[in-house]
């Protein structure tokens, strides 16, 4: 608890959790107040969208905080606190697609008030999963009576939703209908459903242990085998749809349209299949991670290009400069496609996991161990008190093809009363390709010493697209720039 990461990790997620309260709030008064209009959309974009980031950002947080500090290699266990958190996050990502379809064509009102609803729901029900103890979980606290009051509140949300909903239905009809699938409209549709069931996935492989204690007597729990080989394929569509829809048009898309304006995408994918192929990768998962996040990326420059040239014609611009005249007059839209970037970086991140290796050795002190490319030699080990713990720390030179790269240290600590409770200090030696991960494992009072060295590939990544995403998300909440006011408020406090 004393790394950094439980600085930022529960702050970002209780940020992220009360904020979604928002939407809520604001969609239960506009139905109330019996309004027919979207102004409660307008209201809450930008409080959803921070809300939206700050929850993301928390799940990201507590995936590093989980692999610098943990020692066991990963950063997602599909634990169900950690479901829990993805679950909203997961129900407000497709609310924030799918309000586009009502703001701009007057459809999906009815839907976007379930997602709204859903989501406030779920907030509450993950404050139950770690408050109640009735689900078993490493982050969760033990049993407690607050469990009743959570479950109390979480009929309430859903029954008063209900019948809000219900009793205002007659506001909800659609202004417009679907006239075809081809176009955005069946885009964000699509992506929406894909969102859903990735929730409603995860959402059972959770309460499994309940249910089928409550049904049959005998608790039955998934691992992470269950979620993979049904997230991990929705994943992959997903790629695809953020690599389509910036290419429909709204009303409808031609066959001719579509075979036009996927030429460049196309050969992205047989570019990033073959190279992914090329480097190694045999998991027919990651190839299609690599294949369409390639696809993702060439959609969106191929998008931008001709936004530019047609900008281009129409102005007798040259393409460069129409092109920094289109990206700065439509921050909002690019600030989306960076977050895609930034999503996608990360998934090229996950894609790496499974060109992961991995050695356990037990060395005396001048004994060497191989995992891959690297040889490490154990060096010495040595017993570190200080104020309010007593650390044994190793150190371990590292090569690689010969050529020294530098030493790792990694410890056990042993903090006063909690001496049967050892933590992990785990040492990591990484760049943008892959880490060297090493965690000690046990040892012996003559020095012999057990490690655990992972070769992780492309863990770098994960974290390099939370950066990306902030960046984009800065420029959808403030796609004029920062307001005069703020900035004013700033230069007096100086």
């Amino acid at each position: 608890l004393q790394n950094p990461g439980m600085v930022y990790h529960p702050p970002a997620l209780f940020i992220g959790y009360v904020g979604l309260a928002i939407p809520f709030a604001f969609a239960m008064a506009s139905l109330l107040a019996g309004r027919r209009d979207d102004a409660w959309i307008t209201a809450i974009r930008r409080w959803t969208i921070f809300s939206w980031f700050f929850l993301g950002a928390g799940i990201l947080l507590g995936a590093q905080w989980a692999y610098v500090e943990l020692g066991w290699g990963g950063y997602w266990s599909w634990d169900p606190v950690e479901n829990a958190s993805l679950m909203p996050w997961l129900t407000v990502t497709a609310f924030l697609h799918s309000v586009i379809i009502q703001k701009k064509k007057g459809m999906l009102k009815f839907w976007n008030l379930f997602l709204v609803i859903i989501t406030y729901f779920l907030v509450i029900f993950g404050t139950f999963i770690t408050r109640s103890g009735v689900i078993s979980s490493v982050h969760a606290f033990g049993k407690s009576s607050l469990g009743t009051f959570f479950l109390v509140f979480m009929t309430l949300i859903a029954t008063a939703g209900v019948a809000v909903v219900w009793r205002r239905r007659p506001l909800l009809l659609p202004e417009t209908n679907l006239k075809s699938l081809s176009g955005k409209e069946g885009g964000f549709i699509l992506n929406n459903f894909i969102m859903t069931l990735m929730m409603f996935t995860v959402l059972w492989g959770t309460v499994l242990p309940v249910v089928s204690e409550i049904t049959t007597g005998t608790k039955v729990a998934v691992g992470a085998g269950f979620y993979n080989h049904i997230i991990g394929p929705l994943a992959i569509v997903l790629l695809i749809l953020m690599g389509v829809c910036p290419h429909l048009d709204w009303g409808g898309t031609t066959v001719r349209n579509m075979l036009r304006r996927f030429i460049l995408p196309g050969f992205a994918v047989l570019a990033g299949g073959g190279l992914a192929w090329g480097v190694g990768v045999r998991a027919p998962i990651s190839i299609l991670l690599i294949a369409f996040s390639a696809f993702v990326v060439a959609s969106i420059i191929e998008e931008s290009i001709n936004s530019a040239i047609s900008n281009g014609k129409n102005t007798g611009k040259p393409i460069a400069r129409a092109l920094r005249r289109v990206m700065a007059g439509g921050r909002r839209r690019y600030g989306g496609y960076l977050i895609h970037i930034g999503i996608v970086v990360i998934f090229l991140g996950l894609s790496g996991a499974t060109l992961n290796r991995a050695a356990i050795a037990t060395l005396y002190p001048g004994e060497s161990m191989k995992v891959g490319q690297y040889t490490l030699r154990y060096e010495k080990m040595g017993w570190i008190p200080s104020r309010d713990r007593l650390a044994v720390k190793t150190r371990l030179k590292v090569y690689r093809k010969g050529k020294t790269l530098g030493y790792l240290t990694p410890e056990r600590r042993f903090y006063g009363g909690r001496e049967k409770q050892p933590t992990s200090e785990v040492a990591i030696l990484g760049n943008w390709k892959e880490d060297l991960y090493v965690a000690l494992t046990g040892y012996d009072r003559d020095e012999r010493a057990s490690f655990r060295v992972l070769v992780e590939p492309m863990v770098s990544w994960l974290w390099a697209g939370g950066y990306i995403i902030a960046l984009g998300t800065m420029l959808v909440l403030f796609p004029g720039g920062i307001p005069t006011r703020v900035l004013r408020e700033r230069k007096v406090a100086r």
